[in-house]
């Protein structure tokens, strides 16, 4: 079973380890996954997607642009702030397959402050209901 919000909080946390270690590759994988699942979480719980309906098979790269599509109503309005500009444009679930150097420091920061700002964004929907 699913576990959006753990494994965001995971990932975000493994990422961080592995940046601090320059392990700038699987730093930025794991960021990516976070980022995906905190949106995915936020997508099911708060606007009603239902499980395993197109956007939620998507990762981060293309689930960005495809959730804007399910967020609506006034409580989605900070939300789709976080989704006009896509962060993961350049990141591919297929980079675990590259070789070493493909990704560097820059592009981890940026796209671990991404799933930061997502996984925050999910926590805060999580204790109050509101986004």
């Amino acid at each position: 079973m699913e576990d959006y919000f753990a494994s965001s909080r995971r990932h975000l946390d493994d990422a961080n380890s592995l940046r601090n270690s320059n392990r700038w590759e699987n730093a930025d994988h794991l960021a990516g996954l976070s980022a995906e699942c905190s949106l995915k979480h936020l997508l099911l719980r708060a606007f009603g997607a239902r499980p395993g309906e197109g956007a939620l098979r998507l990762h981060a790269d293309k689930l960005w642009p495809a959730a804007r599509l399910h967020v609506k109503g006034r409580q989605g309005g900070r939300l789709l702030r976080l989704l006009v500009n896509n962060p993961f444009g350049d990141w591919s679930v297929e980079q675990r397959y590259m070789t070493d150097g493909h990704v560097g420091p820059a592009q981890v920061v940026r796209h671990l402050q991404a799933a930061d700002q997502m996984h925050k964004l999910l926590g805060t929907y999580l204790r109050t209901g509101q986004l």
